[in-house]
């Protein structure tokens, strides 16, 4: 299917940031876990020394620290001097999962507060039990620098009142001073918005899906948090989220009597079923998300341009149910801009970007269907370079890779 992109909703207000903003610049390989590598979850960005470092969580629940110190940005192929194999520092994240029943398949994603100096997890399940426990999960904690081999501390873990994990478990983000101010927000927002397993039983996030909250460095260990603010709050049938690419939806119906390749790992030979929902391009041009879509984080831009930018890894071509997992023919990321003006309507689930492109350099294509409801993508941004990082996983063998764009703001 063809690429296909479409502005949503017009902002109607200068300053916001556009696609010619960003700047491809190339990408860095890490593999710190060995084979696990590709198993690795969330990401964020500090700088030691001038340096700039990456943070991310293994899937042994430790937290790796990698510098790009003498390493160099690549825009082909693996050479080595792109390559980041050894770290800098580690950290034991163990004591995190006494705080509340965890498992190896939650979605986590990271947030390192300069200001605060501590680091900020959110999550949630990806296939929970009828018996799990889904409220919000917002851990903070602090990095003890004693050395390669560090411990963490003073780890805590608070809730929303009645917002499910699934709803706001893909991103900590800070919110800028001036929106504090003019909107009455907290300093942070839970969400972002991502696809999970049983999304028919349990709530989960299918477009942008963001919670603003208080600082919670005061608040004692266990606190359920009622004074925050609903950005946005699109879930699975809410109305479902767009996206910019076209994809052919075989979910939501759209799969129902389409015969599939039983070569072809049961890949849909006939076009989606014209009852079925959620079919793109929609009535108005707009093309909905999927199941397998998700945004792995973003932030809040306010400089010279303006925009909250959302980062997503969405299914690409066709995506159909098999063999009890979600498959599509690959996999792209694209960045999505938000105007803040737009936030906190009167409906939250009608926010919707105003402009979407995909990122073409992340796209993960291996030459025949994938398991897409597996892969996953994190974000974060360095403000001292003005650097979007996006890491996808297991992108070039079990090197993970991390994407870079400077954003002109």
């Amino acid at each position: 299917m063809p690429d296909y992109l479409v502005n949503i909703v017009p902002s109607g207000s200068s300053g916001l940031l556009t696609q010619a903003d960003f700047r491809y610049l190339g990408y860095y390989e890490i593999k710190t876990d060995n084979l696990d590598s590709p198993f690795c979850r969330g990401l964020a960005t500090r700088r030691v020394g001038g340096e700039l470092r990456f943070l991310f969580q293994t899937i042994s629940h430790r937290i790796h620290e990698v510098s790009t110190a003498g390493k160099t940005i690549a825009t082909s192929g693996s050479p080595p001097t792109c390559q980041i194999t050894t770290t800098t520092r580690q950290w034991d994240a163990a004591p995190l999962y006494a705080l509340a029943p965890f498992n190896s398949t939650w979605r986590q994603e990271l947030y390192w507060d300069e200001t605060g100096q501590r680091m900020f997890m959110n999550c949630c399940w990806d296939y929970p039990s009828d018996e799990d426990n889904l409220d919000t999960k917002i851990m903070t904690f602090d990095l003890v620098d004693n050395g390669d081999d560090g411990t963490i501390d003073n780890e805590k873990i608070f809730s929303l009142s009645g917002i499910p994990d699934r709803m706001a478990g893909t991103g900590i983000l800070p919110v800028p001073a001036s929106l504090q101010s003019a909107r009455g927000w907290g300093p942070y927002v839970a969400g972002t918005g991502s696809y999970n397993s049983r999304a028919a039983v349990h709530p989960t996030a299918m477009g942008p899906s963001l919670y603003a909250f208080p600082d919670p460095a005061a608040l004692p260990n266990g606190t359920v948090i009622t004074d925050f603010q609903t950005l946005a709050a699109r879930a699975f049938q809410n109305p479902r989220g767009v996206r910019g690419t076209v994809v052919g939806n075989y979910f939501d119906g759209g799969g129902a009597g389409v015969p599939g390749d039983p070569d072809d790992y049961n890949r849909p030979t006939a076009p989606p079923n014209p009852a079925g929902d959620w079919l793109s391009p929609g009535p108005e041009g707009q093309n909905f998300w999927v199941w397998g879509d998700g945004y792995g984080g973003g932030v809040f831009i306010e400089g010279t341009k303006r925009g909250l930018v959302l980062v997503g890894l969405f299914v690409r071509g066709l995506g159909w149910y098999f063999d009890s997992a979600v498959w599509g023919d690959g996999a792209t990321c694209e960045l999505h801009i938000i105007d803040p003006n737009h936030l906190e309507p009167v409906d939250p689930t009608t926010v919707n970007p105003v402009e979407m492109f995909e990122l073409t350099e992340t796209r993960q294509d291996i030459g025949h269907p994938q398991v897409v409801g597996s892969l996953r993508v994190a974000v974060s941004y360095d403000p001292v370079e003005k650097l979007l990082c996006v890491m996808t996983f297991g992108t070039a063998g079990y090197f993970n890779r991390c994407f870079l764009w400077s954003v002109d703001a």
